[in-house]
């Protein structure tokens, strides 16, 4: 059987390192250079995750995929931050 899972992705400016979360699983969270090798080590945790959960539920309750979130850049300028802080 197979199932998708959404991750949520971001990249940290300081280092530039991918960082994937993959929500409803608990510690399915990794990171790595490259979006290509960041899929490949959260496949490997979510599968890990599963395993784990697997020999605690004994297949059973383990987490269905979330329904896929929509996410979107939000841009602000500081003008408006600046405006927002002084309220």
């Amino acid at each position: 059987m197979n199932r998708n899972y959404t991750a949520y992705i971001e990249r940290d400016v300081e280092s530039g390192m991918y960082i994937g979360t993959v929500p409803g699983i608990t510690g399915a969270r990794t990171f790595a250079e490259t979006i290509d090798e960041l899929q490949d080590r959260l496949k490997e945790v979510i599968a890990l995750c599963l395993e784990e959960m697997d020999k605690f539920h004994g297949g059973k309750d383990l987490p269905r995929p979330l329904l896929r979130d929509i996410l979107r850049e939000i841009h602000i300028s500081i003008d408006e931050y600046n405006g927002l802080r002084s309220l």
